[in-house]
């Protein structure tokens, strides 16, 4: 679901509570969810002698930025000092510009909008007193002009080196806060102040004062060390409920803060509410989330086999395990499976979560969210408790805990195999990444083999949960379940380590579960099922599997408990503690192991945490090495909480408390490092939801990585974030400091998964579990918002409200968005100017002081302060669609539209109108389309252009054309060269409409931009008059104009009326004109697409579907298949080849240019579409040397669908890698398109594919194979390519033949057993031997090179009705109807006949005859060439010669008499004349290349006056004449 909101003015809001001293900053700083836009500039005091100025600029695209360019080779240059004045009632004071750092602020992925913040540090002479205005100017920074800040030193002035948790502290418990800030190449700042107070947001009371102490960070061993000159502000005495602030003199106060009895509780609800927000098959609605969407991933997923549609899969898996080592076989194909899949696919396994940003399902991580859910619901009763943290099951009596465990365990339930074994992961078919759609529109999935890791992790988990005895008490026939199937996969790896042996039995898929390969998994296996069953051979497997002592159960040497091995020594520590085991069941000695390791490594984060300035626990080794990356730190401190449970210790509660504060915004740059949480937030995050959602702020509840090395590199961005970062991150000393390294950009380096969710959630649920609320009683709210009205005024200040029955919001934090602006985090009330004409939506997310969260959406309208009124039907009304219930014409003629794709009727959509009311319909994007056939009557009159209008109201959200199709936006089109309304094209960008009418193009894309505004009601209208003058109306007013008569205008054929295929809106759509009586149909006569009910209906001839050849190609003996798609997929060479169709293939109608129909062509549109057949290799390849071969297809090709799916063949023949003939494409190659290979030789790379196959157009492409081995690639006619391409042909197997994987129609394909000929090009060319040459393209002009331009006679005119010579019909031809009608020019002797002997000449033309006029009339120059009596050449007709058909003259010679004209020429089909004369007077005459007659006949050379070329006088259409001075 998207929100529909795109563009609002600057929000002025109720803020409650109300942010003192509001400045610049707050915007640059991003306080309330804003961001500050590029050539933003604020200034501050830090401290009293301490000048901040803050200049948000971008770069030039090269890493170089716009303005304020500072540093030179890696240091600091300072701005000329001149440059720089700071006064004070107007005098000068003394200053130094003493320091400067940089680092970019905003790089979203989706688009380039790079926004660097810069920082200048000016340190004044001496320090002045509070309450002190000084004013400074720059001059020039910013390269134009001076800039003037009034800056003062406001006691009570946000400060950012005062930082504190932003949602709070509890009311009993450690309250902390931090002082310190960076200055850049200045150093740390040092706070001079001893004291701090903290003061009462309502009155400003001071209700506590405190001393400062100092907080050195621990462990960082570059200089200068970083963090050494923080202080703590220690207010934990202070118990008293309320909203405060914390104050430091000379710096000023802190962002506001709570002080709540639950606040921990809330922050068990923070973490609940995103691991709700990652729920997979289930829908997440209002009020639980404002990121809502349908259930998705719910198709059966399919078992991968040795089948071709697994490439993809068996490619990924090999390239994960690419560096697998140990005796186990590689696994890289069905083939080399330890353990082959046993159930036969497609299989359900839906549920469960997103495994991180994406949508995969990794068992692993699946079975350790499991683990830690469920091992702290058992250790820490209190916690199972928990019925309130706000899911849709909190308040039924059943833990929260355990219902999230439970969603994820039911999911893994299903991903057993019948042999015990699980399924390492569910993962998209054909790609990585379903990073370009909302999870309810995701892709096809594919479940991945077996191994051990995985098996033995769903075997851990299921047993911990299974055996759990809160679970079993309140999910008793799950828990059963859940036992069971554990069983069975202990049995599976038992017995796989006997068949095996323990290291050969662990095959590597991924790196996931891979750090100590299986034995970590196997390790929590055992203790698992210990726990769950008594087994004392349990019990010794883990013994045997794991010493927690030892450094090689210890990533990098150091990290205990991690993954598995921390699993297995929770499981077997807890096992007594929580009542699943006895305590003589135990062995002593491995128990005590285990609780030390759980004791020690608690023990140790906990110091960590009071060494880091900050309170977070990163290790010593990270801070060394200069390294930091996927740090959580609520996650990392569950070990200490853990340690807390074997051994309760006050430091431990503040160890995590002060973790969860670094992540909730106490951190030095005041980010909140948890979504949905803090006053400060990041917008871009490495989640598919959230970059394909058009909200700003990513669902709420998810952790991002609070510790980076630096920016990620992106396709977007390169490196050049990092490389703008001032100081630099990489520097041996004085580097940027690690916990200020932030930007919000896309950066997998802080990407979660959810175990590392549960771990923070089961960590602080603990502590939650304490709060005073932990046992209030959950009752589902149901927020509203309320507006004034339906429709609000434009321009107008509007308030909304968010409120909910029986309960007060006064208190409550509120986040406002509504799509496209800048959010709002403030209280209830929200006042707003939208300033677009455009249907809204409003949400609200409400986040209580206890952390409960409530959701609202609220869809409105805004109106026009003077609109329009709906149409009423007229007499010359064609159509009209008022779209208010449903898709009907109004206007009485039933052109009703047919909806395909996600079209549908939206509410508070008219707000064009006065009074708005009634429904618009609404599009998503490409595919979402409403369509009609309108005879063509109702369009178009014959005799030229009639009055016609198409005119709608539009709303545009986005368009959607580039790369994804060249579907209309709102047009009628009935066929290529008639057309008229708003087009797109798939490869324009920016994806912008344009405007064609008829021949005209009206409005082009640039100026579709400039008039367009997106997000706001416009009226658009395109009209044509009688006198062929077109016009296109913005709002009332012409945008463009201009004339044309040339059509083609015409009542035949049939138009179709498209909507659709943006993001937006349409309402009001309206077709007028001078609608004549539609002609009657001939009975029987079906409406194109019309039949079988396979293809998809009817249309009208859209450029696809207009063939463009004129007849198909016919079976002889040495065809192997052909395939016409006229109703079927059958091979109609008879040798029964016929095609399986697969995915989304069908067939749809063709059409010649004037509507008639031509049968049907295959089209297909994604990937995953194909068409194939198998043909014996005694036919392809026989013997084991080259035989000949030829492929050929007609194909219009839209867009190439195998990039980022998977590499695959659009139209081959395969029998094996080194033996085939192919157009393919790899997944991976740029540009995406095809490349033509045979065996392992490239013919054509596919960097030269688009210098031949343009898309959009049919082409006849054709694949030929000789004696030699010679490979040709020949498109329309012309061999572009040729290589010696040797193959293996010694195999007898059957070739794989395959049309697959693309966009495109397709037609008229032929395999055959022999090099056909390439197709003869349509239009003859001009050439150093060409003395005239006529296309006949709308004009009479001479296309050779001596201006021979043609004079008409008579009725002559030019039609395109007919033009089935040609292999690709476009242009038109000429038209001939009666004696008299005729085309004339004179030409120079010097040019046909120079000298006394005799030439060599050819004349030739195209020719359609239908009659003969002369006889009885007079004598006719037909096609001829005429000097004198005997010195003449080409075709006449005489007067009373009978038959009535004309002769072929030479001189006085006849070539070819009228009593035999007939026996080669056919009277109403296209033939080609050819007539030559050599240089020993031979006169030849061809018809379609065939030798009708030849004589010697000469004529009289001698003469030296002009020639007159005469065409016509006939019945006949004539097309590419050209008289040449050779004989062709």
């Amino acid at each position: 679901m998207k929100c529909f909101l795109v563009k609002w003015t600057r929000v002025a809001c109720c803020l409650l509570p109300v942010l003192a001293a509001r400045a610049d900053f707050d915007e640059i700083e991003g306080v309330e969810g804003r961001m500050p836009t590029v050539g933003a500039s604020a200034a501050r005091f830090v401290t009293p002698e301490l000048i901040e100025i803050s200049h948000i600029n971008s770069t030039d695209g090269s890493g170089v930025p716009t303005d304020w360019n500072l540093v030179e080779n890696g240091s600091f240059v300072a701005p000329p000092a001149a440059s720089c004045e700071v006064t004070l009632g107007g005098s000068p004071l003394a200053h130094t510009i003493a320091g400067f750092r940089r680092r970019p602020l905003y790089a979203p992925l989706a688009e380039t909008d790079l926004r660097v913040d810069n920082r200048l540090f000016l340190t004044l002479a001496q320090p002045v007193a509070e309450g002190t205005e000084l004013v400074v100017t720059t001059e020039d920074w910013g390269g134009s002009g001076s800039t003037v800040f009034h800056v003062t030193l406001d006691p009570d002035r946000r400060s950012a080196a005062i930082h504190v948790n932003h949602e709070g502290y509890a009311t009993s418990g450690p309250k902390q806060a931090m002082v310190g800030y960076y200055l850049g190449s200045l150093g740390e700042l040092e706070v001079a102040a001893t004291s701090f107070s903290v003061v009462s947001e309502a009155d400003g009371s001071v209700a506590f004062t405190g001393s400062l102490t100092v907080r050195p960070d621990v462990g960082y061993t570059y200089q200068p060390a970083p963090y050494q000159e923080v202080m703590q502000a220690d207010f934990s005495a202070l118990e008293t409920p309320g909203v405060y602030r914390l104050k430091v003199d000379g710096l000023g106060v802190s962002l506001p803060f709570r002080i709540d009895d639950d606040m921990v509780l809330g922050f068990a609800r923070h973490y609940l509410q995103g691991l709700y927000n990652q729920r997979c098959g289930h829908a997440v609605s209002l009020p639980f989330s404002r990121h809502v969407h349908a259930a998705c991933h719910t198709a059966p997923a399919a078992i991968p086999t040795a089948d071709a549609a697994f490439d993809d899969t068996w490619s990924f898996i090999s390239a994960a395990n690419s560096d697998a080592s140990g005796p186990a076989p590689r696994l890289v194909s069905a083939a080399t499976q330890l353990y082959p899949i046993l159930r036969s696919g497609p299989i359900d396994v839906s549920g469960g979560h997103h495994d991180a940003g994406d949508y995969s399902k990794y068992t692993i991580n699946s079975a350790q969210l499991i683990h830690h859910l469920a091992f702290i619901a058992d250790a820490a009763p209190a916690t199972a408790a928990l019925d309130n943290l706000g899911i849709p099951e909190s308040g039924n009596g059943k833990s929260d805990l355990l219902e999230e465990a439970k969603i994820e365990a039911d999911f893994l339930a299903k991903m057993q195999d019948d042999d015990g074994g699980f399924f390492f992961l569910v993962y998209p078919q054909h790609r990585k990444y379903e990073d370009d759609v909302l999870p309810d529109e995701g892709d096809p999935q594919v479940v991945w083999p077996k191994n051990t890791a995985a098996t033995a992790a769903a075997v851990g988990a299921l047993a911990d949960l299974g055996s759990s005895p809160v679970f079993q008490a309140q999910f008793p026939a799950e828990a059963a379940l859940y036992l069971q199937k554990a069983q069975a996969g202990w049995n599976f790896l038992l017995a796989a380590i006997a068949e095996h042996g323990f290291d050969g039995s662990y095959q590597k898929l991924t790196h996931y579960g891979d750090v100590f390969g299986h034995r970590d998994e196997l390790a929590w296996a055992a203790a698992a099922m210990f726990a769950a069953t008594g087994d004392p051979v349990c019990q010794q497997k883990l013994i045997e599997w794991y010493d927690p002592a030892s450094p090689t159960t210890r990533r990098w040497s150091w990290w205990a408990l991690f993954e598995g091995y921390g699993c297995a020594s929770r499981s077997y520590a807890f096992a007594a503690r929580t009542g699943k085991r006895q305590p003589a069941e135990m062995d002593a000695a491995c128990l005590a192991g285990h609780e030390q390791v759980l004791a020690e490594t608690g023990a140790w984060r906990a110091t960590l945490s009071g060494q880091g300035a900050y309170g977070s626990c990163l290790d010593p080794f990270s801070k060394q090495q200069s390294t930091a990356g996927w740090l959580f730190c609520s996650e990392r401190a569950f070990d200490i909480t853990v340690a807390h449970l074997l051994s309760p210790t006050p430091a431990y509660r503040t160890a995590v408390i002060g973790n969860a504060n670094y992540e909730f915004g106490c951190n030095p740059i005041d980010v909140s490092y948890v979504t949905g949480t803090g006053w400060r937030r990041q917008r871009e995050i490495v989640h598919q939801y959230a970059q394909n959602d058009d909200r700003i702020l990513p669902p709420s509840g998810i952790p991002l990585g609070s510790i980076q090395s630096g920016f990620a590199w992106t396709a977007r961005y390169g490196s050049q974030l990092g490389g703008l970062t001032f100081p630099g991150d990489g520097l041996a000393q004085g580097k940027y400091p690690f916990y200020d390294r932030w930007g919000d950009a896309f950066n997998t380096t802080t990407e979660f998964v959810v175990p590392q969710q549960a771990r923070s959630l089961a960590s602080l649920a603990v502590w939650a579990a304490e709060a005073p609320g932990a046992d209030t009683a959950w009752t589902t709210l149901q927020p509203q918002i309320s507006l004034p009205a339906d429709y609000v005024l434009v321009g107008q200040p509007v308030t909304a409200e968010v409120s909910c029955p029986g309960i007060d919001l006064s208190d409550a934090r509120v986040t406002w968005e509504w799509g496209g602006a800048d959010p709002w985090i403030g209280g209830a009330q929200c006042t707003f100017t939208p300033d677009q004409v455009a249907p809204r939506r409003l949400e609200a997310e409400v986040v209580l002081p206890d952390g409960r969260r409530l959701s609202a959406a609220r869809a409105f309208g805004v109106r026009s302060v003077s609109g329009g009124d709906p149409h009423a039907p007229a007499a010359d009304t064609v159509a009209l669609y008022h779209f208010d219930e449903s898709y009907e014409d109004s206007s009485g003629n039933d052109f009703d539209l047919t909806a395909q794709g996600k079209v549908s009727l939206a509410e508070f959509a008219a707000g064009w109108m006065n009074v708005p009311a009634g429904k618009a319909v609404r599009f998503h994007g490409m595919g979402d389309a409403l369509s009609v056939a309108i005879p063509g009557a109702m369009i178009s009159a014959d005799g030229g252009p009639s009055p016609l209008s198409l005119e709608a109201r539009i709303c545009v959200l986005n368009y959607d054309a580039y790369g994804n199709g060249s579907e209309p936006l709102m047009a009628l089109v009935r066929s290529w060269n008639s057309k008229f309304g708003a087009l797109q094209d798939i490869w324009v960008q920016p994806a912008r409409p344009f405007i064609q009418t008829d021949a005209l193009a009206l409005v082009g894309g640039s100026q579709w931009q400039t008039g367009f505004r997106e997000g706001e009601w416009q009226h658009l209208k395109i009209t044509r008059d009688a006198q062929g003058h077109y016009e296109c109306l913005l709002d009332g007013a012409v945008i463009a104009s201009g004339d044309s008569t040339e059509g083609p205008f015409g009542s035949g054929g049939t138009w179709t009326l498209t909507l659709g295929n943006f993001d937006g809106y349409l309402d009001e759509v309206r077709i007028t004109g001078t609608p004549a009586v539609a002609p009657p149909e001939e009975p029987g006569d079906p409406e194109p697409g019309d039949g079988d009910g396979d293809g998809d209906g009817g249309g009208a001839s859209t450029g696809e579907n207009i063939r463009p050849f004129a007849l198909p190609f016919e079976t002889d003996s040495d065809t192997i298949a052909l395939y016409h798609f006229d109703g079927n997929y059958d091979d109609s060479s008879g040798n029964g080849f016929h095609l399986a169709a697969a995915g989304g293939v069908t067939r749809v109608p063709s059409f010649d240019e004037n509507g008639g129909s031509q049968g049907e062509v295959a089209r297909l549109s994604n990937f995953g579409d194909s068409l194939s057949a198998m043909l014996p290799d005694s036919l392809v390849a026989p013997g084991s040397v080259s035989q000949p071969l030829t492929m050929e297809m007609w194909i219009f090709p839209r867009a190439y669908k195998v990039w980022g799916n998977g590499t695959s063949g659009n139209f081959s023949l395969r029998q094996n890698w080194d033996s085939s003939l192919a157009i393919t494409e790899d997944k991976w190659l740029q540009p995406a398109v095809p490349s033509v290979v045979s065996g392992a030789t490239t013919v054509l790379p596919q960097s030269s594919w688009e210098s031949y196959v343009g898309l959009n157009a049919w082409h006849h492409l054709m694949l030929t194979r000789d004696e030699a081995g010679v490979v040709s690639f020949v498109v329309d006619g012309e061999t572009v390519s040729s290589v010696a391409c040797p193959n293996a042909y010694g195999r007898v197997n059957d070739w794989l033949f395959r049309i697959a994987d693309i966009d495109a129609d397709i037609d008229e394909v032929r395999i055959s057993s022999v090099v056909r000929q390439p197709l003869p090009p349509d239009a003859f060319e001009a050439d150093a031997n060409t003395i005239a040459l006529y296309h006949f393209d709308g004009n009479l002009t001479d296309a050779g090179p001596h201006a021979l331009d043609l004079t008409a006679g008579g009725n002559v005119s030019f039609t395109s009705d007919d033009l089935a010579w040609m292999n690709r019909p476009s242009g038109q031809a000429v038209r001939f109807s009666n004696m008299g009608d005729q085309l004339t020019v004179t030409i120079p002797d010097s040019l046909l006949v120079p000298g006394n002997s005799s030439p060599e000449l050819t004349v030739e033309a195209r020719i359609l005859p239908r009659a003969y006029k002369a006889w009885g009339i007079g004598v006719a120059s037909i096609f001829r060439l005429y000097q004198n009596w005997d010195s003449s050449f080409g075709v006449m007709q005489d007067k009373w010669l009978t038959p009535d058909r004309p002769t072929v003259m030479a001189g006085s010679h006849t070539v070819f008499a009228n009593d035999v004209w007939d026996s080669a020429v056919t009277a109403g089909q296209w033939q080609h004349l050819k007539i030559t004369n050599d240089a020993q007077g031979v006169v030849s005459v061809w018809v379609d290349e065939v030798l009708v007659a030849q004589q010697a006949a000469s004529f009289a050379y001698g003469r030296t006056n002009d020639w007159v070329l005469t065409i016509g006088n006939i019945d006949a259409d004539i097309d590419e004449v050209r008289i040449s001075n050779i004989v062709r």
